[in-house]
């Protein structure tokens, strides 16, 4: 059983954020979990949550839900949503200030990995607040699909990296990486162990 339950989840409401979301939604879906959505605009802007991702229209996308689905056939999954907006003209400090009072046990962030200027005129936004809360966190690098198809909602899981070092001690990922690949049914999956130290004493875990 994986060890979460709580997933967060921060949105700009753009396309790119899309993989992001629905790795969201699925790993949400598979726990029978609470995803949380929080936005943060400089401006009050709209009251309402219209613009959040759509739920419904996605779990019927992938067969889940039948079409005209109601918020009830969604709780019937399992699965509790809720939405957060937040004012403020710092982004980070907005969502670590909110994960203090509402902690999460996974963090599902969208990274844009931008260089050079474009990192100093839009400052990044996931690391940071993967450093500041120390969760457990999935980075979705944009234009990447990753393991969730956002079209079908299908997982594809073949090959896991995991560095190894002493501290911090790799086995609580092996565990997670191996309980991830279960649950999402892959199949041969490829655990690569890189170690990252010359240390001559040796690192005890178990491998997947």
């Amino acid at each position: 059983m994986l060890p979460f339950r709580r997933i967060f989840h921060p949105t700009d409401f753009s396309a790119a954020d899309s993989a992001a979301f629905a790795h969201a939604m699925k790993l949400t879906y598979l726990v029978q979990g609470e995803l949380t959505m929080m936005h943060v605009d400089p401006t009050v802007g709209r009251q309402g949550f219209e613009d959040f991702p759509r739920i419904r229209p996605l779990l019927a996308r992938w067969g889940v839900l039948p079409e005209g689905s109601s918020k009830d056939d969604v709780a019937n999954l399992g699965v509790q949503i809720k939405r957060v907006r937040a004012v403020s003209d710092n982004t980070t400090s907005a969502i670590l200030q909110h994960l203090t009072t509402h902690p999460t046990e996974l963090l599902v962030l969208s990274t844009h990995q931008r260089e050079g200027l474009a990192r100093l005129r839009q400052p990044a936004v996931a690391e940071p607040v993967a450093r500041g809360t120390h969760a457990r966190t999935l980075f979705v690098p944009v234009g990447v699909e990753g393991f969730v198809s956002t079209e079908t909602g299908r997982t594809n899981l073949s090959r896991v990296l995991i560095p190894l070092a002493h501290k911090p001690h790799p086995q609580p990922a092996i565990d997670l990486a191996a309980d991830l690949a279960s649950m999402l049914g892959s199949e041969n999956v490829l655990f690569e162990l890189v170690h990252l130290e010359k240390e001559t004493t040796p690192l005890k875990f178990i491998q997947p």
